[in-house]
């Protein structure tokens, strides 16, 4: 609030009235002679040492009743432990917290359910938009073209090609039956060439048909903090290259890469790489 002022007894009153319309102002000029030869601001009171020491009492007397203190948030500066001892002490400190933050993980399960709902159900990306976003990212869904495949190959069937019997009668030279190997190739590949882009039109056709059914299937949402302390996920990654240690082979390479403390654009080429390199294995027994 303003404080008043303090003036002389001979003032002016037309001055008076000024300075109670513009006395607040910034930078306002006044002359001592329009007020009885003396004008200054009356300085408010400060507050006591007392009041101070109340609020700052107040404030940690808040962190102690909710439980929510420095080290529990992990804003303690004043402490030199490592990141493992700070995540330690945080999740003792949740204990108390454990009603509240539940609340907090249920109610951000709840939005981010309700988002994917909106974008299943409310047609968020136009068909042209998720045909773009398919074609940079390739990520037409390997079912969906095979699916593709057998519906266009029963509409249009692939050129049938010469049995290996009719190759090897007797009355067919050798330079024949090369000829006819080739000519049945050639049409397979055209036949493919033709075929292919009607293959992935049937599979993004396919794809619209899935995101416009809303029985197809239900999303959940899973809500996990990582950790964000370098000295703990130097930790983790060390604990898992003891286990790989001591049991080699248990644990994928993709595993490592995941929980290193690269960037994920990073990590996610890695892993890319990874799988193009090394693709998963045929399961034992499965057809040829």
């Amino acid at each position: 609030a303003n404080a008043g002022w303090r003036i002389g007894s001979k003032l002016n009153r037309v001055a008076l009235k000024l300075l109670r319309v513009f006395g607040a102002t910034p930078g306002v000029v006044l002359a001592e002679d329009d007020f009885g030869g003396k004008v200054e601001r009356i300085e408010p009171a400060e507050l006591s040492q007392g009041h101070l020491m109340m609020a700052d009492k107040s404030a940690e007397d808040i962190k102690t009743i909710s439980g929510v203190n420095n080290a529990v948030m992990g804003i303690d500066s004043e402490s030199q432990e490592s990141g493992r001892l700070a995540a330690q002490r945080t999740r003792q400190g949740m204990v108390t917290l454990e009603p509240i933050f539940d609340n907090f993980d249920s109610a951000l399960e709840l939005f981010h359910t309700t988002s994917v709902e909106l974008v299943f159900r409310g047609g968020l990306y136009t068909p042209d938009e998720v045909r773009q976003i398919v074609d940079d990212e390739d990520l037409l869904d390997p079912e969906l073209v095979e699916q593709a495949r057998a519906e266009i190959a029963e509409l249009a069937p692939p050129p049938t090609a010469a049995s290996p019997m009719d190759l090897a009668a007797p009355d067919l030279l050798p330079q024949q039956a090369q000829a006819v190997m080739a000519h049945d190739q050639q049409q397979l590949a055209e036949y493919e060439a033709m075929v292919e882009p009607l293959i992935r039109e049937r599979a993004l056709d396919l794809l619209f048909e899935q995101m416009g059914n809303v029985d197809a299937g239900r999303y959940s949402t899973t809500v996990l903090k990582s950790p964000s302390a370098p000295t703990e996920r130097m930790a983790n990654l060390a604990e898992l290259e003891a286990i790989g240690e001591r049991y080699p082979g248990a644990i994928p390479p993709a595993v490592y890469i995941r929980h290193s403390g690269l960037p994920q654009a990073m990590k996610d080429e890695l892993i890319g790489a990874l799988q193009t390199t090394n693709p998963a294995p045929t399961p034992t027994g499965a057809a040829a």
